[in-house]
């Protein structure tokens, strides 16, 4: 009837390797929702960078540009 489907179980270095991909992508995500929440903060206090580009050379490294702004 065709109702199973076959599925194999992945070996240890299979699951070492999907385990890995998971783990990049959860700090992938937490990287971009950072970097969201810096850029909102700044906005919110008109402080824009002025090349117009979000997490260009500038912005990264020891975060230059952001480090230097001061608020009230």
């Amino acid at each position: 009837m065709g109702e199973f489907t076959a599925v194999t179980v992945p070996d240890a270095a299979a699951e070492s390797a999907r385990n890995l991909v998971r783990c990049r992508e959860d700090c992938r995500t937490d990287l971009i929702r950072a970097r969201h929440r810096l850029s909102k903060l700044l906005l919110r206090h008109r402080a824009v960078c002025c090349d117009g580009n979000a997490w260009t050379g500038r912005h990264l490294g020891a975060l230059t540009w952001p480090a230097r702004q001061r608020f009230d």
